[in-house]
């Protein structure tokens, strides 16, 4: 039965919003990569009600923000680097000096 099918049964303002939702869903492309585990990994696995496919795409995106983030951190500490200091005080003294001419 194909989706559209499947919508018809909603009434106006429903079936609306599946087909708008088929729309989206159509745009997002998925790619599949294959993992090898130990057979009684994955009995134990079979044997718990947890929908895996939904906890590691959520761990593997999680862990490529956290990775990303941290060589943007690295980015800006080797730019931060390259940059001349300012003295101690500099910015207690900057601040004091903008209020006193006010």
């Amino acid at each position: 039965m194909s989706s559209m099918v499947k919508c018809a049964a909603f009434g106006f303002g429903e079936r609306y919003y599946c087909l708008l939702l088929q729309k989206v869903l159509r745009t997002v492309t998925m790619s599949a990569i294959t993992i090898k585990i130990p057979r009684e990994l994955k009995e134990a696995m079979e044997k718990l009600d947890i929908n895996w496919s939904e906890k590691i795409r959520r761990f593997i995106a999680r862990r490529v923000d956290e990775k990303l983030r941290r060589r943007k951190l690295e980015e800006a500490i080797a730019m931060l680097r390259g940059t001349e200091s300012v003295e101690r005080g500099f910015a207690g003294k900057s601040v004091r000096e903008d209020r006193d001419s006010r």
